[in-house]
C-alpha cells in the first residue's frame, strides 16, 4: 500500500486587466521533507471551473497563462490549484479594466 504524502503550494495575489493574460503560478512541495515534485499535473480553477493545467519542474513550479477574456467580469475571482484531485491552495485574484 503506497499513501500520499501530504502537498502544500505557495502563491501571491493576482491583478490582470481585462483583454490581457496572467501568468498562473504554483510550486508543488511534498509537507513532510520540502521538497519539489516534479513532472505532475497541476489543475489550475478559476471560478470552480478548470481552466487549464501545467507540469510541476524539477523546482516543482508549474504555471498555466490565462487569457482574461473581455467575458469575465470585474472584480474578484477565486482561484484554486489542485494536484490529482486535492485542492491546494484557494486565493482571490482581482480582473479590473484597466491598469
Amino acid at each position: 500500500h503506497i499513501s500520499k504524502a501530504d502537498t502544500a503550494t505557495t502563491s501571491t495575489n493576482i491583478t490582470g486587466i481585462s483583454g490581457g493574460v496572467v501568468n498562473l503560478k504554483a510550486v508543488l512541495k511534498r509537507l513532510t521533507d520540502g521538497k519539489s515534485i516534479s513532472g505532475r499535473t497541476v489543475h489550475f480553477v478559476v471560478d470552480g471551473t478548470d481552466m487549464g493545467t501545467g507540469i510541476s519542474s524539477s523546482t516543482g513550479q508549474a504555471t498555466f497563462n490565462l487569457p482574461l477574456r473581455s467575458t469575465m467580469t470585474k472584480g474578484v475571482h477565486s482561484l484554486e490549484v489542485r494536484f490529482n484531485g486535492d485542492l491546494l491552495s484557494g486565493i482571490a485574484w482581482k480582473l479590473s479594466n484597466h491598469g
